[in-house]
């Protein structure tokens, strides 16, 4: 298990690339300045996933290279929160990468924040319909649907202030 003591989420990114010959490389740049290496796997369909295990919080930024060189999706930013803050908190994917016409999907965390108003909007190219079902657990999962590429800004708002992280930055590539 990829979990840590700290109880951070591993982040989990599935990125179209067909690896041809040749190394496709990660490294992840971290709030205090360290860099590490995130696994990256050949998933043999056109795509590969890149793993990472966070031990800090903060913005983090990931280059992922192919023979030397960044990928179009590379370099990538992605906020990490404290697990368990009491704070509303959001993590997954669809708040860093996407593809054009494919469902991009997100998780905030709701669970020790008690009852208040959360705001979700998202601004793009294009529109991108957003849907939130809650999953009863103190979570839930929003899916939205990009249909050009460019960059996407997703605005989380709780009692109508950002929560920490947003709002967060995807890039959706062209499918």
């Amino acid at each position: 298990s990829m979990m840590n003591g700290l109880g951070f989420k591993p982040f989990d990114l599935v990125i179209p690339f067909a690896v041809r010959k040749g190394e496709i490389t990660g490294e992840v740049h971290m709030p205090s300045g360290k860099t590490a290496t995130p696994e990256i796997v050949d998933n043999k369909d056109g795509t590969v996933t890149v793993r990472y295990a966070p031990t800090e919080v903060g913005l983090h930024e990931m280059h992922i290279k192919y023979m030397g060189s960044h990928i179009p999706e590379s370099p990538l930013q992605f906020y990490v929160n404290y697990p368990n803050s009491g704070s509303v908190s959001a993590y997954g994917p669809g708040l860093v990468y996407g593809v054009a016409n494919k469902t991009a999907t997100f998780t905030i965390v709701t669970e020790d924040a008690g009852e208040g108003g959360l705001d979700l909007a998202i601004e793009g190219p294009s529109k991108a319909e957003i849907s939130c079902i809650d999953n009863k657990d103190g979570t839930c999962t929003v899916t939205y649907l990009p249909t050009l590429p460019g960059d996407y800004s997703i605005l989380v708002k709780y009692n109508d202030k950002h929560i920490p992280g947003s709002p967060f930055t995807a890039k959706i590539t062209d499918d």
